[in-house]
């Protein structure tokens, strides 16, 4: 069963100041390179870094073992960025996981969402921590042709999964909710995912 990781990472990271898929991550390690591991570690057969603004993203991720795919819209929206890395994205993928770069995740995480594609491959999955929706989303590959034309005007990847009622997949850890777009978001999550740690400075 081929599983296909699209982490976006197009973004010139406007309001943190500098890239966020750059940012150190961890001990020896920076969010792009931490989330692709995540994915791999977690079940994706083949991972799709799109990048766009930022050009060190393309050889960081091949580095780190993914597919750098060149998204030279992206200042469209984050739906140019689905669009690009879904058509990079074999025709016979049979499970796909689209995680942003700002958006910390977990191999856990990723291996559960896969098992429930796996156990019922009819049904887009979302994690959910206290009620509220997270990240990644885990869709079955029969999607693969919709995410190829999501559109901003229509919220992109937000409107294909509320037009198909998801499943929701209860986790503890909190870090499915995190979403990283300023300096004191950084902080906070790097010290959650690192208890103790001491996060770069930032902004």
């Amino acid at each position: 069963m081929s599983v296909v990781g699209i982490l976006l990472a197009a973004g010139e990271s406007s309001r943190m100041g500098r890239p966020k898929a750059l940012l150190p991550w961890g001990p020896s390690s920076t969010l792009l390179e931490h989330q692709v591991r995540q994915l791999v570690e977690g079940g994706c057969d083949h991972v799709f870094v799109v990048s766009g603004a930022v050009t060190e993203v393309e050889p960081l991720a091949e580095a780190a073992g993914a597919t750098a795919v060149r998204n030279d819209r992206w200042r469209e929206g984050r739906a140019s960025s689905t669009r690009a890395g879904a058509a990079a994205a074999p025709g016979d993928t049979e499970i796909v996981i689209v995680a942003s770069v700002d958006q910390p995740t977990t191999a856990a995480i990723v291996g559960q969402l896969i098992q429930c594609v796996r156990d019922n491959p009819a049904v887009i999955y979302v994690p959910v921590q206290d009620g509220k929706r997270g990240h990644p989303v885990a869709l079955p590959g029969k999607f693969l042709p919709e995410l190829r034309e999501v559109q901003e005007e229509t919220h992109g990847l937000h409107d294909l999964v509320e037009a198909y009622p998801p499943s929701e997949v209860d986790f503890e850890d909190a870090i499915v909710l995190a979403d990283i777009n300023s300096p004191e978001d950084y902080t906070r999550w790097h010290e959650h995912a690192f208890p103790g740690s001491q996060p770069a400075a930032v902004g």
